[in-house]
């Protein structure tokens, strides 16, 4: 075999795994930034009316940004959406255990994966999706705080802002 056949096929496999890199990543594909940042905000606040009546709801939090990464660890123009509620255990309209199970049904209901974490001082449940969303709710009994949160996979940044 010569050399060149042997760099001419070095250079083919070097490049279909850096096009399934970029692929893998999310290169492609049609979601866009608002798609993304709207299914985060429903699944936050659609858990979060499980223990508040409508009209309670604590004040609706920003969705944030956090920079993405390209499947090689170097930044990347995406970005991946963030939202987040931090409120006080007494604003709840049920048991705290009841709260963080409810969500979690909720979630698992919406077809995601559910991890526990409980401990004593918490009651602590992930959810994550194949799509690249990940949840969070945090029930900590020591501080009296519950969080409720997540962010959604990386998207290339809405024009407006």
């Amino acid at each position: 075999m010569s050399i060149k056949r042997i760099c001419n096929r070095r250079w083919r496999r070097l490049v279909g795994v850096a096009f399934m890199a970029l692929m893998l990543n999310g290169c492609g594909t049609d979601v866009s930034y608002v798609d993304v940042s709207e299914r985060l905000v429903v699944l936050i606040d659609e858990a979060m009316s499980v223990g508040f009546q409508d009209e309670d709801l604590p004040d609706r939090p920003r969705v944030t940004n956090d920079a993405c990464k390209d499947s090689f660890g170097a930044p990347s123009d995406e970005v991946r959406p963030v939202y987040t509620y931090r409120v006080p255990l007494s604003l709840l309209e049920i048991e705290p255990a009841a709260f963080a199970s409810q969500v979690t049904d909720y979630w698992a209901a919406q077809g995601l994966t559910i991890t526990e974490q409980d401990t004593e001082q918490a009651a602590n449940r992930f959810a994550t999706s194949e799509d690249g969303y990940s949840l969070q709710v945090l029930v900590n009994y020591v501080d009296s705080r519950l969080v409720l949160g997540g962010s959604g996979p990386c998207a290339p940044p809405s024009r407006g802002g």
